[in-house]
């Protein structure tokens, strides 16, 4: 197996199990908090595919977020640099998740251009820092930290969907 089609099966291994948590979730679901503060499925989705589209964009390839050349942000209603980091209890409340439909065309969306990214990677390229203003940060690094942010995420879903379940009578 070639490397670009390793990292690629990585992020599909966790993209499916994602999918597999989310896809007959309600409006009401995404938006359900277990307690004040904490993050809703539909912002934990949102801010998966924004970190996502910014570890690419932003950090490996400097050719900006699909969020901001899609206009993503406008169908969000959200600023166009944000990503959902070192939110406040407040902002997180005040988040109003999109439809399933439109958060998963999103991180479609995303996942589209990152395999494009990902085909041009060999492992030549691996110790590169890609961000001066980041220079502890080496390609790898941002490799594995798409990899394992969806599948912590997919965690703080599955937790959520355990704690909704538990509630219901």
């Amino acid at each position: 197996m070639e490397f670009a089609d390793f990292v690629a099966e990585a992020l599909a291994r966790n993209r499916r199990a994602t999918l597999n948590l989310v896809k007959d979730l309600t409006p009401e679901q995404l938006r359900w908090q277990p307690a004040p503060g904490t993050n809703p499925i539909g912002f934990l989705l949102w801010h998966i595919a924004r970190t996502e589209d910014s570890y690419f964009h932003r950090s490996v390839t400097q050719e900006g977020d699909v969020w901001d050349r899609e206009k993503w942000y406008e169908k969000f209603r959200l600023p166009p640099k944000e990503t959902g980091n070192n939110w406040t209890a407040e902002q997180v409340a005040a988040f109003v998740s999109p439809p399933l439909t439109a958060l998963l065309g999103y991180m479609e969306a995303v996942r589209k251009s990152v395999l494009a990214i990902v085909k041009g990677i060999n492992t030549h390229r691996l110790e590169e820092r890609p961000r001066p203003d980041r220079p502890q940060m080496r390609l790898a690094d941002y490799l594995i930290s798409a990899i394992t942010h969806e599948a912590e995420h997919r965690g703080d879903i599955g937790y959520v969907l355990g704690l909704m379940k538990s509630k219901q009578p």
